[in-house]
């Protein structure tokens, strides 16, 4: 069974190196945050467990998905081959299965109506213009209106503003904003769920961007490899159902057409997504584990820009491979936040190939801005090298596609109106015809030279490293 402590438990016997356990109180107003930051600026990203947190008696662990190497772990992939690992997960369907309510986890403790209070929960504040307490690892799930339980869920923030009351940000367009509109045009509620605390590999799973009335539950059980068990709601019984092995969940609707001021947040954009009316969350039940663990997400940070890229990375792949079967790769750099930026690589076989893998990715995710198409001796991995095949392998304006004028992020600072943005791609593969060859190194010199014995071991470990 996979669960949020069964995930630890294997961090802590097989990458002990990656599990940082804190014993001194933090406050739960910026220090976690802060903490957090002095270890990325040290380029140093381990999954952080806090165990004494003021103001709560529940432990926080966070920055689960800051490193991308024990993400890919996590999904038996490399580094490199996150995309086709995730798409290859996703291909699966499973059903989940039910578990009664006196042998899940999620209702140990429960509490409802006036006994809910969210502000025991270790809800932090991470930057300096937040509006307040934000969840920002809550799973929303909701369902739509279609016969049969049919489930979505999506990681949206939540601002919690009173004991039984939260804000929340919709994403327009997104599954969960249509839910919520098809609800309020009726004049009715929307139900809604928000749990907190999972495997990572469920996280993964839940956050594929899968199609329309698809239910999100059977491809996480799929993604996941195994059953995901689910429970009956403290609110709607078995007409709603909750993740069984969750640590936390927070039941309660949607009033229609009721909206609030809500943010400022930072985002992953990493500025402050503006203040607006959004809507709310009236809270009815809330259920946890004994001894709880909440799980929080660092957001505009690599936790969140990670774990936001390798659904998108997959979206982009399937896309790319309807076209030209032969694409070898596809990443979204921390540079563009992972969302805005693409690199994507391909075994060129004829002319156009790289519009045509342009073509098919443009419009895959409203985020992804800007694309580059890039030859398969070209590392997506490394940005210098993928701004070297822009510098020496294209000719301008040829090799530009544009799309103006298009729906984009609501959180895009550069987005206008109706959040329409524009968009680029650039097809720095290099022709067929008779091209200059790239300098290498034999490849026999290369095996065969040792820099130490060359150069004195104490000697090497002095030299300055240089971030290029």
């Amino acid at each position: 069974m996979k669960d949020l402590r069964s995930y630890l438990s294997s961090l802590q016997g097989k990458m002990a190196d990656d599990l940082v356990e804190i014993d001194t109180e933090v406050d739960p107003l910026w220090e976690v945050s802060a903490i957090t930051q002095k270890l990325e600026d040290r380029h140093q990203y381990p999954v952080l467990y806090f165990k004494k947190v003021k103001g709560s008696k529940i432990p926080v662990v966070t920055n689960i998905f800051a490193s991308r190497r024990r993400c890919a772990q996590m999904l038996g992939a490399s580094v490199e081959g996150v995309a086709p690992a995730y798409t290859q997960r996703l291909g699966r369907v499973v059903e989940p299965v039910y578990v009664e309510p006196k042998e899940a986890p999620i209702k140990q403790v429960t509490r409802r109506g006036a006994d809910v209070d969210l502000f025991t929960l270790p809800v932090l504040t991470h930057h300096a213009w937040d509006a307040g307490p934000y969840i920002t690892a809550g799973m929303v799930t909701m369902r739509w209106q279609v016969e049969g339980h049919v489930y979505n869920t999506g990681l949206y923030r939540c601002y919690v503003k009173e004991p039984r009351r939260m804000g929340i940000f919709l994403s327009p367009g997104k599954h969960n904003w249509h839910m919520v509109r098809e609800s309020g045009a009726k004049g009715e509620a929307a139900r809604v769920i928000v749990w907190i605390g999972h495997h990572p590999e469920v996280y993964f799973g839940a956050q594929a961007r899968n199609p329309f009335f698809q239910d999100d539950y059977s491809f996480t059980s799929g993604f996941i490899g195994e059953p995901l068990r689910l429970t009956a709601s403290e609110t709607w019984g078995r007409d709603f159902l909750v993740p069984a092995d969750a640590e936390i969940a927070i039941e309660g609707t949607i009033p229609a057409n009721v909206m609030e001021v809500e943010a400022p947040f930072g985002e992953y954009t990493r500025y402050y997504g503006e203040q607006r009316y959004n809507p709310v969350i009236e809270v009815s039940a809330v259920t946890h584990r004994r001894e709880a663990i909440y799980h929080d997400i660092f957001v505009a940070h690599p936790d969140n820009q990670i774990f936001g890229s390798f659904a998108i990375e997959d979206k982009v792949f399937k896309a790319v491979r309807e076209v030209v079967p032969n694409v070898k790769n596809v990443y979204l750099p921390l540079s563009g936040c992972g969302r805005f930026l693409c690199y994507i690589s391909i075994g060129k076989r004829i002319e156009g190939e790289g519009k045509l893998a342009l073509s098919a990715a443009l419009p895959v995710d409203t985020r992804v801005k800007y694309l580059v198409v890039v030859d398969e001796d070209i590392n997506v991995f490394n940005e210098a090298e993928v701004l070297w095949a822009v510098a020496t392998r294209t000719k301008m304006p040829d090799d530009l596609i544009f799309v103006t004028n298009t729906i984009g992020e609501a959180l895009d600072p550069m987005a206008e109106g109706d959040n329409l943005i524009n968009k680029m791609g650039i097809d720095a593969t290099r022709p067929l015809s008779p091209f200059a060859e790239r300098v290498s190194i034999p490849k026999e010199a290369l095996e065969r030279v040792r820099l130490e014995d060359f150069v004195p071991a104490g000697k090497l470990s002095t030299v300055p490293i240089e971030k290029s």
